[in-house]
C-alpha cells in the first residue's frame, strides 16, 4: 500500500523587510507496517526559506532512520514528538523567530 498525502500548501508571506517569505509544508500518512517507522504514521517536510537565500531555513522533517528533528544551520537537533499539531506549532514558532513577523500577502 502507497503512503497517502495528507496536506501539500504551498505559501507565501511578507516579512518587514519588503522580502518574501516561502513555505511548503508536506505531510504523508504511512500505511502498516512501515508506518512504526515514523511518529504516529506521519511523515513530514516543512520549508521555510526566503528567494534571496534558499539555503537559509528553517527546516522540520521526519525520515528514517532519524527520529523527528529539525536543521538550524548544518546542525540537526531531535524534539520531542508529541503530535503532528505541536511539530506544526513549533515550526510556526521558529519560522517568526528566524525571520520576523510574517504578514499576508495582499491579494493572495
Amino acid at each position: 500500500m502507497k503512503a497517502t498525502r495528507i496536506t501539500y500548501k504551498k505559501l507565501s508571506f511578507l516579512l518587514d523587510s519588503g522580502e518574501d517569505l516561502f513555505i511548503i509544508i508536506d505531510i504523508f500518512k504511512i500505511p502498516p507496517p512501515e508506518d512504526l517507522k515514523f511518529p504516529d504514521g506521519y511523515k513530514f517536510s516543512f520549508v521555510a526559506f526566503t528567494k534571496k537565500n534558499t539555503l537559509d531555513q528553517v527546516r522540520l522533517d521526519c525520515h528514517p532512520p532519524k527520529k523527528p528533528h529539525f536543521h538550524e544551520g548544518e546542525k540537526e537537533f531531535e524534539f520531542e514528538w508529541t503530535g503532528i499539531d505541536a511539530a506544526l506549532d513549533l515550526f510556526w514558532k521558529k519560522v517568526e523567530k528566524k525571520f520576523g513577523k510574517l504578514h499576508p500577502k495582499k491579494g493572495g
